[in-house]
């Protein structure tokens, strides 16, 4: 696929013309200037963001634990293998061990 992306990548040269860029081969002067690289991503499959889950960490935590029959380590773990933030998960888990500590 990469193979089929058109891209393009272009000089402007403002200081010297074509011409005398040429001429002068490896001259500073002819790398200066502005340059602007274009790319065609119409190919290129568009990322899929995973909507925000409407039920809190906390609740996703002993869901977890329910479903994959685990602890709250581990389903911390995965949790933010799924992508939730680490700080985020590691709040909700330590308000849940004083929820647990408390009964």
């Amino acid at each position: 696929m990469a193979d089929d992306l058109e891209n393009s990548v272009s000089a402007d040269l403002p200081d010297v013309s074509a011409d005398e860029a040429k001429d002068n081969g490896g001259d500073e002067k002819t790398e200066k200037g502005e340059y602007c690289i274009v790319f065609d991503l119409r190919q290129v499959p568009k990322i899929v963001e995973k909507p925000q889950a409407d039920i809190s960490l906390e609740a996703q935590l002993v869901e977890a634990m329910l479903k994959s029959d685990c602890g709250l380590r581990d389903a911390s773990r995965a949790l933010i293998e799924e992508g939730s933030k680490k700080n985020a998960v590691y709040a909700a888990s330590l308000r849940l061990k004083k929820l647990f500590e408390e009964e």
